[in-house]
């Protein structure tokens, strides 16, 4: 007897059974995965934030990475092949106030000994392969900082402020303080940073980190904790109150809230879109700036 094969239209029915069932499950699919490397990128941020709080608690004999008040702003990804980039005048590559190279200690002190540590799992980011600029092996002790920046995918609370009280000692700040971040946009609603606090959400894709599809950013706080956000509008701000100021969300965590210093008892609401770009620097005792942005290099 024949056997008898499939009709073209039970073909074309299986067919699309088959496109019906990936249309369902390719979504699910790709979801978990980005779930997946949102929970690891929450423990990248708990690693560095443990780093943090070891060079915090130990004498360790580097020196803190150059402060020059008098050059406004911050620079990154400076002073990579020098082995001593933390005085004045260690190189002709290294440039004061690097937040960069502030994080780099981490490495260089064995605090946080995998590179791979500030690679965002969502990013097409590598890295560090601890080379020095020939391509040959080097210890994280004999570099100055990342190799560029596709080896950072996060941004750091600028440290270098003029700005009364202001100081990263997590001891004294406030829970809400945002330390870190997915990487700063440096962009916004039709190439304007930042956009306002009453964007509409699809706005608000501009004003994310680029590093889970704009759909928002995981941000570590003072007090520990990492949290998802759909908005960069999650910092610690003042609101005024009668009796005292009270503490609200609302800073956004990747611009300045002013182009110049603001006084420690400064009241106003802090749901201001707020200023960026390199010549800028953390304007309040509470305000954080987290750079670089993805237009850094």
């Amino acid at each position: 007897m024949r056997k008898r094969g499939f009709t073209l239209l039970e073909l074309l029915l299986i067919l699309g059974i088959v496109v019906v069932l990936l249309a369902i499950v390719v979504p699910y699919a790709a979801a978990f995965r980005e779930g997946a490397r949102r929970v690891e990128c929450v423990d990248q941020l708990r690693q560095i934030r443990d780093g943090l709080d070891r060079y915090i608690l130990t004498n360790i004999d580097y020196p803190r990475v150059t402060y020059a008040p008098d050059s406004a702003g911050y620079t990154a990804f400076t002073g990579t092949d020098d082995a001593e980039p933390f005085v004045q005048g260690a190189g002709e590559d290294v440039q004061s106030n690097d937040v960069t190279a502030s994080l780099w200690l981490l490495m260089r002190s064995a605090l946080v000994p995998d590179p791979g540590v500030f690679v965002c799992p969502s990013t097409w980011d590598t890295a560090d392969p601890l080379t020095n600029k020939d391509g040959v092996r080097v210890g994280p002790a004999e570099r100055g900082n990342f190799r560029g920046p596709g080896n950072l995918s996060y941004s750091y609370a600028n440290p270098f402020s003029m700005a009364e009280q202001f100081g990263l000692k997590q001891d004294n700040l406030p829970g809400g303080f945002a330390l870190m971040a997915d990487m700063n946009p440096g962009t916004g609603v039709d190439g304007i940073f930042p956009v306002p606090s009453d964007a509409t959400a699809g706005q608000f894709a501009a004003a994310n980190s680029p590093n889970h599809n704009r759909a928002g950013q995981n941000v570590l706080y003072a007090d520990g904790s990492v949290r998802w956000h759909a908005t960069p509008y999650v910092g610690f701000a003042y609101a005024p109150a009668k009796e005292e100021a009270a503490a609200v969300w609302g800073d956004n965590i990747y611009s300045t809230l002013s182009i110049e210093s603001l006084p420690a008892e400064h009241g106003e609401p802090f749901d201001l879109p707020g200023f960026i770009g390199q010549s800028l620097a953390p304007s309040h005792v509470n305000d954080s700036y987290l750079v670089p942005t993805i237009r850094d290099e």
